[in-house]
């Protein structure tokens, strides 16, 4: 009877552990947006993406953009804007992020930057710093193609 007790009070304990992280992490793990996406301040906090393309005047061309905040440094990328002043085309130009969980997220990111034609997007959960790295790289490269007027 008392391992009974044991197991269940061991049972207990460890189901109010799970529930109690789960409302740590900002909700249940069923929440998509709560695996998928994250908040777009990242990791340092300091990042604040407030570019957008539709409302801009940007100029046409091919920009380059650097982002700090990878996991393992610096992210480069090359954004095309065509004469319409929409964005045709991202490219990553230099990464040391591991490409396992990179790769993903800069593919997603460029799908999604591209869609909605501005750079204020969520990161991609798994690759948070990375996904940082990319966006405020492609707000560098916004803002190279707006003073380059």
């Amino acid at each position: 009877m008392k391992k009974l007790i044991v197991i269940l009070l061991l049972v207990f304990i460890l189901a109010v552990a799970i529930f109690g992280a789960m409302s740590v992490a900002g909700g249940n793990l069923s929440d998509e947006d709560t695996i998928w996406n994250a908040m777009r301040n990242g990791p340092g906090g300091d990042t604040e993406l407030v570019l957008v393309a539709g409302d801009l005047d940007l100029t046409p061309g091919v920009f380059s953009g650097t982002g700090r905040g990878g996991f393992y440094g610096n992210v480069s990328v090359e954004i095309t804007v065509e004469d319409t002043g929409i964005i045709t085309q991202i490219e990553v130009t230099y990464s040391s992020e591991t490409a396992t969980f990179a790769d993903p997220a800069f593919a997603h990111l460029t799908r999604e930057i591209l869609t909605v034609q501005h750079g204020d997007v969520d990161v991609f959960a798994g690759a948070t710093y990375s996904s940082t790295a990319f966006l405020n790289a492609v707000q560098d490269a916004l803002e190279q193609s707006i003073e380059a007027q």
